[in-house]
């Protein structure tokens, strides 16, 4: 995750604003943790992987990348376009390396990809910090991308259309898309029981609900309320809602 800061004034704003809400019962908990089965995945890794997270637990960047190949030598592959991601073969499984920071995963994906260098991202701080990117849905595997949502410190939101070429030719489906529709407005935040501003989003089970974002729009339209879903083993968030259902997909990575 990039290193902007939310002010302090403003993550106290946006938390009396978070709690003041009332919470649809429909919502997860949040008070369940995955670090139980992160405990037992890392027990079923090779030996030299549980050695390897005890050295670079907690470090990053360029001394957790030195201690891996001092283990294991050069990368096998290198998968990245624009960004390096390293993989190396190790056991029934492969390590990755990318932006700082290592993980594991297990042949088979029967048990969570293990993050062998340890963040703590915060909620509040996450949803705010960068956008998150929609693209169409895949038609028939290609998706094409539509613009980025800013989720402004002041309970602000603002959408940029991409304009690319590709994607104006492929919008037949995104009619009724909320926000380029209606690309600018406020926001609020409701989030789900046992989740706070400060709910660490690594502790969190994959597909937990952690809040509900209500758009209001400038314009007087009617609003327009999505899920947001985290995904920790591949440090995702994205948007989710049953009906009407999305016809995009929009998301980031912290």
């Amino acid at each position: 995750m990039k290193s902007r800061q939310l002010s302090t004034v403003a993550c106290l704003t946006l938390s009396a604003i978070c709690f003041g809400i009332a919470v649809p019962s429909c919502f997860a908990n949040c008070v369940t943790t995955n670090e139980q089965a992160i405990h037992e995945a890392l027990i079923a890794s090779p030996p030299t992987i549980q050695s390897l997270e005890n050295e670079i637990r907690y470090k990053s960047g360029n001394e957790v990348e030195a201690a891996i190949v001092r283990r294991f030598g050069p990368a096998a592959r290198d998968l990245g376009s624009g960004v390096s991601i390293k993989q190396w073969d190790v056991g029934t499984g492969v390590l990755t390396y990318s932006g700082g920071l290592a993980s594991f995963s297990i042949a088979g994906g029967k048990t969570p990809s293990i993050w062998l260098t340890q963040t703590n991202n915060k909620a509040l701080r996450t949803l705010i910090m960068d956008g998150f990117e929609m693209t169409s849905l895949a038609s028939p595997k290609i998706k094409y991308w539509l613009g980025d949502l800013d989720l402004k410190t002041g309970l602000a939101y603002k959408f940029v259309d991409s304009q690319e070429w590709e994607s104006l030719h492929h919008r037949e489906k995104q009619q009724n898309n909320f926000f380029l529709r209606h690309p600018a407005g406020r926001f609020a935040i409701q989030f789900a029981p046992g989740c706070s501003p400060d709910t660490v989003l690594e502790r969190l089970p994959d597909t937990t609900v952690l809040c509900r974002l209500t758009f209001i729009p400038a314009d007087g339209s009617p609003e327009a309320t999505y899920d947001i879903i985290v995904y920790p083993n591949s440090r995702r968030l994205t948007f989710s809602r049953k009906k009407p259902p999305l016809e995009f997909l929009m998301g980031k990575s912290w």
